[in-house]
């Protein structure tokens, strides 16, 4: 498939997308939390041989080879597993490109600019699954742009992290003075793992909340744009909570959701906080998982397909790592819904080698359920079964896909040889 060329990477994202769509109406949900973010690529150190044939690679940030990926992930709210794509761009700079200054950037047109794939992500999940089913986008504060803040309406609406102290209207102070100075509204508590040199420990958080009218920026023209009305949030943590030398949690978040109660926000806070599963990922794509930045393929639009069929692989990951720790869910959802009759079949086999003598060693979900094909996935990616080890996690779950799905092509090779 990476060699066809009938098969593009326009045909693979459509495919994706459409599968999206179907499982979120399979599923009957009305309300769907879709995750974008921007992953640079980069494969620079294999950059020599992609020149031999087909297009250049193009580059990122430095002038190095590679592309940008901006995939945005749909999951459900309350289980937060994956429903498949709702968009993908990718793209990347052409070398000894412009940069911003020589291209006059703040004068360009929205659609001219790289940070409209933020726009137009929203656009094109308002397009496929928006309407009867809620949607809401969450960001990081990449994404504190005008364009992204005016698209916000009933039909998609917003969970963003500010990163701009914006102009707010009838007011001296800007956003983020003007939040620092409310009075809380309420606190909690907040559990943090350990993170880049920082300890795990359990943060006192006060939240505050307000609506807010944002002035348009100044450069527009007053005919075309408007004012923003939005509800802000700030979530920081509490002075004394901070251990000496740490840094305090703060999040500035921005929506459209009705925010009226420390209750309301807490929530937006708590669908927000599901934005770090876009970051992992990201991190099977580029880490241990499937080592993207480690392709030799030479052709450029084989990479580009490599790291779309990936981005799928790694979604289905997640897809069993949340069925296996969530059996409550998904111990009734059938696993055919994800997953082949060949591969269910196969797993069905693989089950008598996979079980163990005692009863902990043995599979205890619901035959022939999403979790129950998890818990085998998990076993041939080498989990020991035992439930005092630690849990299975993506890693065990992309090793074991990898030879699972070798298995299935073996069983239905065989299957072909012995049908008679």
């Amino acid at each position: 498939m990476i060699n066809n060329e009938k098969v593009t990477c326009t045909s693979i994202t459509e495919a994706y997308k459409r599968s999206c769509r179907e499982r979120v109406q399979e599923c009957g949900c009305r309300h769907v939390l879709c995750l974008q973010d921007t992953c640079e690529i980069n494969y620079e150190a294999h950059a020599l041989r992609m020149h031999k044939k087909g297009r250049k690679p193009g580059c990122v940030s430095n002038g190095e080879a590679g592309c940008f990926l901006h995939p945005t992930l749909a999951i459900d709210p309350q289980t937060l597993a994956p429903y498949g794509f709702t968009s993908i761009a990718m793209w990347n700079r052409e070398e000894g490109a412009r940069n911003c200054y020589e291209r006059a950037y703040k004068r360009l047109s929205p659609e001219e600019k790289e940070s409209f794939r933020w726009s137009r992500a929203m656009d094109e999940t308002r397009a496929l699954i928006g309407g009867e089913v809620a949607v809401t986008m969450l960001s990081d504060r990449e994404s504190d742009i005008y364009e992204v803040l005016k698209r916000a309406d009933e039909d998609v609406r917003i969970v963003l992290r500010s990163n701009q102290n914006r102009r707010v209207k009838n007011h001296g102070a800007g956003l983020h003075d003007m939040m620092g100075a409310l009075p809380p509204s309420g606190t909690y508590r907040l559990s943090l793992p350990p993170s880049h040199g920082r300890r795990a420990r359990v943060a006192e958080m006060e939240v505050r909340y307000a609506p807010v009218e944002l002035e348009r920026p100044a450069n527009l023209p007053k005919a075309a744009d408007m004012d923003v009305r939005l509800n802000c949030i700030r979530v920081s943590e509490v002075p004394g909570s901070v251990p000496q030398g740490g840094k305090p949690v703060e999040w500035i978040l921005l929506t459209n959701h009705e925010v009226e109660s420390a209750g309301q926000a807490l929530q937006c806070v708590s669908w927000y906080r599901c934005r770090w599963y876009i970051e992992e990922l990201f991190r099977l794509l580029k880490k241990k998982g499937f080592a993207i930045e480690d392709i030799q393929l030479e052709d450029t639009e084989c990479i580009e397909k490599d790291i779309l069929f990936s981005a799928y692989a790694a979604m289905r990951c997640i897809l069993l790592k949340h069925a296996f720790d969530n059996p409550g869910h998904y111990g009734q959802v059938p696993a055919r819904c994800a997953f082949s009759p060949t591969e269910v079949q196969t797993a069905e086999v693989m089950l008598h080698r996979l079980n163990g003598r005692t009863v902990k060693q043995q599979n205890p979900y619901t035959r022939g359920s999403l979790s129950w094909i998890s818990w085998i996935v998990a076993r041939i990616g080498c989990w020991t079964g035992y439930y005092s080890q630690p849990r299975p996690g993506y890693i065990t779950f992309r090793n074991g896909l990898n030879t699972f799905y070798n298995y299935c092509e073996m069983y239905g090779a065989l299957k072909d040889v012995y049908k008679g």
